[in-house]
């Protein structure tokens, strides 16, 4: 954003924009290695690793566990989250389904004004975030 005048710059000149919507592209792809590998890039991790360094937690399901790799944050404008629910066989040593999950969000560097609460008349400006499913191709 030029001088702080963020607002004044259209989505499609920020470089962030643009490497936002790439990444949001990932809830599109179908549930394969593919998408695994692409979400796990994002942490620099690759599936074999993933399984050999962090640590499985246990759901309410006894045949399903789940991976979280975290929030994590690209150029103080983008924020995502992800993480795996792995479903497994009766046996518990098969794996027979992978759910991935994928959130984030834009930092549009525009404000907006509002008021404290809603039995408040202070007023402060907040911050405009952008998710995956309010951009517009």
């Amino acid at each position: 954003c030029i001088s702080g005048w963020g607002w004044l710059v259209p989505y499609n000149l920020q470089p962030s924009y643009h490497q936002f919507k790439k990444m949001c592209k990932l809830n599109e792809l179908p549930n394969n290695e593919e998408k695994y590998n692409k979400i796990l890039s994002y942490y620099d991790l690759d599936w074999n690793t993933m399984l050999e360094t962090m640590k499985p937690m246990q759901t309410s399901d006894e045949y399903q566990i789940k991976y979280m790799l975290g929030e994590t944050k690209i150029h103080n404008r983008i924020e995502f989250d992800s993480g795996f629910f792995v479903y497994l066989d009766k046996t518990k040593q098969n794996i027979v389904r992978i759910s991935p999950y994928f959130f984030a969000r834009w930092d549009t560097k525009r404000k907006y004004l509002t008021t404290k609460s809603i039995a408040s008349y202070e007023l402060v400006f907040k911050t405009a975030y952008g998710s995956c499913t309010s951009i517009k191709d």
